[in-house]
């Protein structure tokens, strides 16, 4: 069976050529669509257009197939309702369909329709309208089939005119559009209007289409068990497919609903790289929002299961909140995620959340929502006899702006739920730089000193796991503040672990990283792996920049252009700055933790935090001629202080700083100490110099160092400074 669909468009352009006699329903008999002595000049053939605009009260069936196919129809009401109601098979070949005012054409259990429309020359190319329905018409799939082929243009449902109102209703059974434009991959198979609404409770909803629905509004609702399939044509040989939630459109998920990518097959030879589908929920202007909501157990599949092929470059990518290029972002305005209970997103490669200049990307997370990633361990495919990697890159907020004018805004929020993400090895890029994994604000593609992207975590609950694949568990990283970016991370619950694949860095190559732990876990376990065992930074958390080497990557890689040579700064000459806040909850590592190993730092542990690791390095760095100490704040709540807590050494370098805070302290006893750090061993110390106090009566707190740890000691006789 051909596939396609019913549309609706601006209301403007429409067929010239084509040109059809007409017949009018007049009904005299009695409803059937068959009788000829109903219409005016016979049943509608190809050669004879049908109009329906009779007023008044009208029902109309179509329970056995009309004896010729029908060129066109239109159906209107202007004082009244009709329906028409098909049951038998009814097919349409080369003219436009149209569901006007006051009517309704329901499709029921035995009713097939199914329609052609060529493509022809003289139309608006991919702006016409080659079906529509408008001022409150409707069509409803109820147990039937829906099937529709459209060589050009597309379906429109609704106008700009917001009291324009379509819906299409999907109740059983199925409605399929195919768009089959020759030799071209452009063009749309719906435009949603501010009227527009596809409502699904049950039944299938398909388009194989390039770029399958544009919304300028509109609404699209699945629950029960509907399932919609966005699928590419085979032929596709330029650009990959992009599906838009755009602008004002909301798209609502419930029940057992799925949305499901299912990508070409068969692609080979130079077509092979645009295998995938890049899908984007995106808005364009300041003032409109994009939005998905996600209930229940709903599932939105962006890898597409079961398919041959998975893209190794770009493609089965969920974006959302895009600026169309980050030099001339013409995507302006914000674009929503908000998934609660069991709901599902699955990809098969990076998820962007803001992505390019001008854009805002948002995501919510509650209950037991979850992403996840394809695991290639299991799921890897095979294409021509030969296994096909996807790259599951991890999930990037706020990705290359412009300027700090023109930011890329990319928010996480979770307070329940789950995130699983999957790096996997690719071998063409064993010595490539780019940043995957979970990475927090990336400006590494900007040509700009300051930022000009912001990522950011808000995270009460929930969990986020970023993990590796099968031996090649190096690639992934954790990153906040790439280049020309600032990252955050603002903690008060749930857990983020990160296993063991590159170090965690707060502040790289210039960028700004801020991580806020009131409460909850940061944990990055022992590498188990031989290859990861002889990485000896993996698993270490850098807080104010690392190097090249030590942030994991090939110090001399020459490939993939504009990430092979990382810098020690920004374009404005920054150095990074991290920064890393435990006032509760734990941090936790197998390894190490730098301070200022190359940029500047700061470690602060605060009166409930609590901070696990081998050895904790406070440094003394020189990058590009500037001396950056390590800085270690003490703040001490009213009954004492957190605990860094060692199994190694504390190294201290000769220009670090430590800054104690007493502001909230409120001592019990005269002489009482304060233990905040424990080790197996200390090495150096803080100058006199280098050490601070603030808050009422600081003079009576000095720093005390031991070997095997560091304390703050309640002495009102005077501020003393006891260095080992």
């Amino acid at each position: 069976m051909k596939r396609g669909l019913l549309s609706v468009a601006f209301g403007l352009a429409l067929l010239p050529a084509a040109t059809f006699a007409e017949t009018k329903w007049g009904g005299s008999v009695d409803g059937d669509f068959n009788n000829a002595d109903n219409w005016s000049d016979g049943v509608p053939t190809t050669t004879n257009a049908g109009v329906i605009d009779k007023t008044g009260d009208n029902t109309i069936s179509v329970s056995a197939s009309p004896s010729e196919k029908i060129g066109a129809l239109s159906l209107s009401n202007a004082d009244g309702a009709t329906t028409l109601s098909v049951t038998a098979p009814m097919q349409f070949e080369g003219g436009k369909v149209t569901i006007g005012k006051n009517s309704e054409v329901v499709v029921g259990t035995g009713g097939e329709v199914s329609a052609l429309i060529p493509q022809n020359p003289g139309s608006d190319g991919d702006n016409a309208e080659m079906s529509g329905i408008h001022n409150g018409g409707k069509l409803v799939v109820d147990g039937g089939s829906v099937a529709l082929t459209n060589k050009i243009g597309h379906i429109a449902l609704g106008s700009n005119n917001a009291n324009d109102t379509a819906t299409i209703e999907i109740k059983s059974g199925k409605f399929i559009y195919h768009y089959d434009k020759e030799n071209n991959n452009d063009g749309w198979a719906f435009r949603l209007f501010p009227g527009g609404q596809i409502k699904m409770t049950g039944g299938e909803f398909e388009t194989r289409c390039i770029h399958n629905i544009a919304g300028f509004g509109g609404s699209i609702d699945l629950s029960g068990d509907a399932k919609m399939y966005f699928i590419d044509p085979e032929y596709r040989p330029n650009a990959s497919p992009v599906n838009l939630i755009y602008r004002d459109l909301t798209m609502r998920m419930s029940g057992n609903s799925i949305l499901r990518n299912i990508p070409a097959k068969g692609i080979s030879g130079a077509d092979a790289a645009n295998k995938g589908r890049v899908w984007k929920i995106n808005s364009s202007a300041a003032g409109f929002t994009a939005l998905l909501e996600m209930s229940d157990n709903a599932f939105l599949d962006v890898w597409g299961k079961s398919q041959s092929v998975l893209d190794g470059s770009h493609g089965n990518t969920l974006v959302v909140g895009s600026g169309n290029n980050k030099d001339k972002p013409s995507y302006i305005g914000t674009a929503r995620v908000v998934m609660r209970g069991n709901s599902v997103i699955e990809t098969g490669t990076t998820m962007y959340i803001g992505q390019f200049g001008g854009s805002t990307g948002i995501v919510e997370m509650a209950d037991n929502a979850l992403i996840t990633q394809c695991q290639v361990a299991e799921k890897a495919q095979w294409y021509n006899g030969v296994r096909q990697h996807s790259l599951s890159n991890g999930m990037i907020l706020g990705l290359d702006g412009k300027s700090t004018e023109i930011l890329a805004v990319g928010i996480l929020k979770m307070s329940g739920g789950s995130i699983v993400l999957y790096r996997s090895y690719n071998a063409a890029q064993t010595r490539t730089q780019k940043p995957f994994g979970l990475v927090v604000g990336n400006g590494c593609d900007a040509d700009y000193g300051g930022n000009v992207a912001l990522g950011r975590i808000e995270m009460t609950g929930g969990v986020v796991s970023n993990n590796f694949w099968n031996t090649h568990e190096r690639w992934g990283t954790f990153i906040l503040g790439v280049r020309s970016a600032r990252g955050e991370v603002v903690q008060s619950g749930g857990k983020i672990v990160h296993l063991g694949n590159h170090p965690a860095v707060i502040g790289f190559s210039g960028g700004e990283g801020f991580y806020d732990m009131a409460d909850g876990e940061l944990e990055i376990p022992e590498p188990t792996s031989a290859a990861l065992s002889n990485l000896a930074t993996a698993g270490n958390i850098y807080v104010g920049g690392a190097s090249i080497a030590d942030a994991g990557y090939d110090p001399n890689a020459t490939t993939d252009g504009k990430y092979s040579t990382w810098a020690d700064a920004d374009e404005g000459g920054r150095l990074a700055t991290g920064t890393l806040v435990v006032s509760g909850g734990v941090v936790r590592t197998a390894r190490s933790m730098y301070v200022s190993s190359h940029g500047y730092g700061t470690l602060e542990i605060g009166k409930a935090g609590r901070i696990e690791a081998a050895n904790l390095y406070l440094t003394n760095s020189t990058v590009n001629g500037v001396t950056a100490p390590a800085k270690l704040k003490v703040t001490l709540g009213p009954s004492g202080c957190g605990k860094i807590a060692l199994t190694g050494k504390c190294q201290i370098a000769s220009d670090a700083q430590c800054e104690i805070d007493i502001s909230a302290f409120e001592p019990t006893e005269k002489g009482q100490t304060i233990p905040f750090l424990e080790c197996a061993s200390v090495e150096g110390g803080f100058a006199a110099a280098n050490v601070s106090v603030t808050g009422p009566g600081r003079s009576s707190y000095r720093l005390v160092a031991t070997e095997t740890g560091l304390s703050v000691k309640y002495n009102p006789v005077g501020l003393m400074i006891f260095v080992r």
